[in-house]
């Protein structure tokens, strides 16, 4: 998401490497109408370090229940907004089971890390992109793009959808994608790449760290 590619940019340059940001999804805040579940529920699932911020700025009395994160960087935003986190895994898959009755996921209207099928409170929604920039095509046709990485499948399949519409595919041919998880590089259509990577761990340190 565009809001999360200035520090991005930031680690890739402090390994020597210059970033190049094209965004394929901006968050929007949604309005959180009725307070309802929140008031019933016993715990909260974070699975994104978007959701945090958004629920203490829109209900501070949240952040009195126990929160249970997918991640570091999730995890330290539930601490940085004021909840105690009890438990984090790296992957949503091992955090679901851990979950006591009465959890709420809050997350977005298009959760990436589904948590065994919790009532959502839903936050924000990440609005795709329509179409590349002048930019990023100019830096892809031309060649001077070796990587690309994708934190989430939606952001995978909408930058193939995107770069299919402006004629690149030859050019994904000299790229290697790095995903975050397997579920990403599902839907990166792995066939259009040069390599597709994911880490062992699905963090940041862990995907830069398979840039050669």
């Amino acid at each position: 998401p565009e809001a999360d590619t200035p520090a991005l940019v930031r680690a890739l340059a402090a390994r020597g490497l210059v970033g190049f940001a094209e965004p394929m999804l901006a968050i929007a805040p949604l309005p959180l109408a009725d307070l309802g579940p929140l008031h019933a529920a016993r715990a909260l699932a974070f699975s994104s370090a978007r959701a945090p911020p958004l629920l203490a700025a829109a209900a501070p009395c949240a952040t009195t229940l126990p929160a249970y994160a997918v991640g570091g960087k999730t995890a330290a935003a539930a601490r940085a907004a004021g909840w105690r986190v009890v438990d984090t895994t790296d992957t949503g898959a091992a955090l679901a089971p851990r979950l006591p009755p009465g959890t709420l996921h809050a997350r977005g209207r298009h959760a990436a890390t589904p948590l065994g099928g919790l009532p959502p409170l839903i936050l924000y929604e990440a609005r795709a992109a329509t179409a590349l920039s002048p930019e990023g095509v100019r830096h892809i046709r031309g060649g001077d793009i070796s990587h690309a990485l994708f934190f989430s499948a939606r952001a995978a399949g909408r930058f193939v959808r995107l770069a299919r519409a402006a004629g690149l595919t030859p050019a994904l041919a000299r790229i290697t994608a790095l995903c975050l998880s397997p579920r990403v590089v599902h839907s990166s259509s792995p066939g259009l790449w040069a390599r597709v990577v994911a880490p062992a761990r699905p963090r940041m340190k862990d995907m830069l760290d398979l840039i050669l």
